[in-house]
Protein backbone atom coordinates (compact mmCIF):
# COMPACT_ATOMS: atom_id res chain seq x y z
CA UNK A 1 0.00 0.00 0.00
CA UNK A 2 1.46 3.32 -0.34
CA UNK A 3 2.27 5.85 2.24
CA UNK A 4 -0.14 8.14 3.53
CA UNK A 5 -0.19 11.55 2.03
CA UNK A 6 1.43 14.52 3.65
CA UNK A 7 -0.53 17.40 4.51
CA UNK A 8 0.12 20.58 2.42
CA UNK A 9 -0.91 24.38 1.77
CA UNK A 10 -1.70 26.43 -1.03
CA UNK A 11 -1.69 30.11 -1.80
CA UNK A 12 -4.76 31.57 -2.50
CA UNK A 13 -4.64 34.87 -3.65
CA UNK A 14 -6.97 37.27 -3.19
CA UNK A 15 -9.89 38.22 -5.63
CA UNK A 16 -9.66 41.72 -7.79
CA UNK A 17 -11.95 44.43 -6.14
CA UNK A 18 -14.55 45.59 -8.65
CA UNK A 19 -14.90 49.36 -8.36
CA UNK A 20 -18.81 50.24 -8.55
CA UNK A 21 -19.99 52.38 -11.35
CA UNK A 22 -20.75 55.68 -9.91
CA UNK A 23 -24.53 55.96 -9.47
CA UNK A 24 -26.01 59.50 -10.11
CA UNK A 25 -27.42 60.96 -6.92
CA UNK A 26 -31.15 61.80 -8.20
CA UNK A 27 -31.25 58.16 -9.23
CA UNK A 28 -30.04 56.51 -5.69
CA UNK A 29 -32.90 58.81 -3.46
CA UNK A 30 -35.02 57.10 -5.59
CA UNK A 31 -34.41 53.82 -5.03
CA UNK A 32 -33.17 53.93 -1.21
CA UNK A 33 -35.34 52.85 1.27
CA UNK A 34 -36.41 55.08 4.58
CA UNK A 35 -34.70 54.23 7.35
CA UNK A 36 -36.69 51.61 9.46
CA UNK A 37 -36.82 52.68 13.12
CA UNK A 38 -35.32 49.54 15.47
CA UNK A 39 -37.50 48.32 17.75
CA UNK A 40 -37.58 45.43 20.29
CA UNK A 41 -39.44 42.47 21.14
CA UNK A 42 -42.29 42.74 23.48
CA UNK A 43 -42.60 40.04 26.47
CA UNK A 44 -45.87 38.74 24.65
CA UNK A 45 -43.98 37.94 21.98
CA UNK A 46 -41.98 35.71 23.73
CA UNK A 47 -42.58 32.14 23.60
CA UNK A 48 -42.41 29.81 26.70
CA UNK A 49 -41.50 26.12 26.57
CA UNK A 50 -43.00 23.73 29.60
CA UNK A 51 -41.75 20.69 29.75
CA UNK A 52 -44.11 17.11 29.26
CA UNK A 53 -44.59 15.34 32.57
CA UNK A 54 -44.06 12.56 30.33
CA UNK A 55 -40.71 12.11 28.66
CA UNK A 56 -41.30 9.55 25.53
CA UNK A 57 -37.12 10.00 24.89
CA UNK A 58 -36.31 8.65 28.26
CA UNK A 59 -37.45 5.04 27.75
CA UNK A 60 -35.53 3.51 30.55
CA UNK A 61 -33.06 0.59 29.81
CA UNK A 62 -34.55 -1.38 26.79
CA UNK A 63 -32.89 -4.62 27.55
CA UNK A 64 -34.31 -4.79 31.03
CA UNK A 65 -37.23 -3.71 30.10
CA UNK A 66 -40.06 -6.48 29.81
CA UNK A 67 -41.08 -7.67 26.03
CA UNK A 68 -44.51 -6.99 24.98
CA UNK A 69 -46.72 -9.74 25.11
CA UNK A 70 -47.05 -12.11 21.79
CA UNK A 71 -50.05 -11.84 19.96
CA UNK A 72 -51.48 -14.96 18.01
CA UNK A 73 -52.13 -14.55 14.15
CA UNK A 74 -55.51 -14.18 13.19
CA UNK A 75 -57.55 -16.91 11.70
CA UNK A 76 -58.39 -16.54 8.22
CA UNK A 77 -61.16 -17.53 6.79
CA UNK A 78 -61.01 -20.22 3.85
CA UNK A 79 -63.93 -19.08 2.22
CA UNK A 80 -62.06 -15.55 1.59
CA UNK A 81 -59.84 -17.63 0.30
CA UNK A 82 -61.77 -19.30 -2.62
CA UNK A 83 -63.33 -16.33 -2.84
CA UNK A 84 -60.74 -14.00 -4.07
CA UNK A 85 -58.68 -16.39 -5.88
CA UNK A 86 -61.80 -16.91 -7.90
CA UNK A 87 -62.27 -13.06 -7.90
CA UNK A 88 -58.56 -13.28 -9.24
CA UNK A 89 -59.39 -15.60 -12.00
CA UNK A 90 -62.30 -13.97 -13.46
CA UNK A 91 -60.77 -10.89 -13.90
CA UNK A 92 -57.74 -12.55 -15.50
CA UNK A 93 -60.16 -13.96 -17.84
CA UNK A 94 -61.69 -10.69 -18.45
CA UNK A 95 -58.97 -8.44 -19.21
CA UNK A 96 -57.53 -12.05 -21.64
CA UNK A 97 -61.44 -11.41 -23.45
CA UNK A 98 -60.84 -7.47 -23.80
CA UNK A 99 -57.45 -7.56 -25.09
CA UNK A 100 -58.71 -10.13 -27.52
CA UNK A 101 -61.58 -7.91 -28.70
CA UNK A 102 -59.04 -4.82 -29.04
CA UNK A 103 -56.65 -6.85 -31.29
CA UNK A 104 -59.43 -7.81 -33.34
CA UNK A 105 -60.95 -4.02 -33.72
CA UNK A 106 -57.83 -2.75 -34.87
CA UNK A 107 -57.21 -5.16 -36.88
CA UNK A 108 -60.51 -5.08 -38.75
CA UNK A 109 -59.54 -0.87 -38.45
CA UNK A 110 -55.85 -1.33 -40.00
CA UNK A 111 -53.54 -4.20 -40.49
CA UNK A 112 -50.46 -2.18 -38.78
CA UNK A 113 -52.65 -1.56 -35.74
CA UNK A 114 -53.57 -5.14 -35.25
CA UNK A 115 -49.65 -5.89 -35.53
CA UNK A 116 -49.04 -2.83 -33.15
CA UNK A 117 -51.14 -3.66 -30.51
CA UNK A 118 -50.27 -7.70 -30.98
CA UNK A 119 -46.45 -6.75 -30.51
CA UNK A 120 -47.31 -4.44 -27.61
CA UNK A 121 -49.55 -7.01 -25.77
CA UNK A 122 -46.49 -9.48 -26.15
CA UNK A 123 -44.22 -6.92 -24.35
CA UNK A 124 -46.62 -7.08 -21.52
CA UNK A 125 -46.41 -11.23 -21.78
CA UNK A 126 -42.91 -10.77 -21.72
CA UNK A 127 -42.21 -8.55 -19.21
CA UNK A 128 -45.47 -10.33 -16.91
CA UNK A 129 -43.30 -13.58 -17.42
CA UNK A 130 -40.31 -11.94 -16.11
CA UNK A 131 -41.27 -10.17 -13.40
CA UNK A 132 -42.70 -13.91 -12.36
CA UNK A 133 -39.47 -15.67 -13.30
CA UNK A 134 -37.43 -13.26 -10.85
CA UNK A 135 -39.99 -12.93 -7.84
CA UNK A 136 -40.05 -17.14 -8.02
CA UNK A 137 -35.88 -17.04 -8.48
CA UNK A 138 -36.22 -14.82 -4.98
CA UNK A 139 -38.76 -16.96 -3.45
CA UNK A 140 -36.44 -20.04 -4.23
CA UNK A 141 -33.42 -17.98 -3.34
CA UNK A 142 -34.79 -17.42 0.24
CA UNK A 143 -36.04 -20.39 1.08
CA UNK A 144 -33.21 -22.10 0.61
CA UNK A 145 -31.28 -19.38 2.87
CA UNK A 146 -34.42 -20.37 5.37
CA UNK A 147 -33.19 -24.00 5.03
CA UNK A 148 -29.37 -23.30 5.69
CA UNK A 149 -29.48 -21.35 9.02
CA UNK A 150 -30.57 -23.68 11.55
CA UNK A 151 -27.34 -25.64 10.49
CA UNK A 152 -25.58 -22.48 10.39
CA UNK A 153 -26.75 -21.77 14.09
CA UNK A 154 -25.50 -25.15 15.20
CA UNK A 155 -21.98 -24.83 13.70
CA UNK A 156 -21.68 -22.14 15.58
CA UNK A 157 -23.34 -23.77 19.04
CA UNK A 158 -20.87 -26.55 18.71
CA UNK A 159 -17.24 -24.53 17.76
CA UNK A 160 -18.35 -22.10 20.97
CA UNK A 161 -19.17 -25.34 22.80
CA UNK A 162 -15.67 -26.71 22.07
CA UNK A 163 -14.15 -23.08 23.35
CA UNK A 164 -16.03 -23.78 26.35
CA UNK A 165 -17.86 -20.63 25.66
CA UNK A 166 -21.14 -19.57 28.13
CA UNK A 167 -24.16 -22.15 27.16
CA UNK A 168 -26.66 -19.27 27.85
CA UNK A 169 -25.34 -16.80 25.17
CA UNK A 170 -25.32 -19.34 22.62
CA UNK A 171 -28.52 -21.29 23.67
CA UNK A 172 -29.87 -17.43 23.29
CA UNK A 173 -29.07 -16.41 19.85
CA UNK A 174 -30.00 -20.83 18.59
CA UNK A 175 -33.78 -19.36 19.95
CA UNK A 176 -33.78 -16.12 18.83
CA UNK A 177 -33.12 -17.47 15.51
CA UNK A 178 -35.24 -20.65 15.50
CA UNK A 179 -32.72 -23.17 16.04
CA UNK A 180 -33.28 -26.30 17.96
Amino acid sequence: MSEPRRPAAFRIEPEPKLEPKPVREPEARRHAEPARRPRAVSKSDVAIVTPDAIDVFDGGDIETAEPPPAVAPRRRSRLGAIFFGALGILVSLAVGLWTDALIRDLFSRADWLGWLATGVAAIAALSLVVILARELFAHRHFKRRQRILPIKINEVHQRLARLGTSQQFCCGRQRRFGGQ
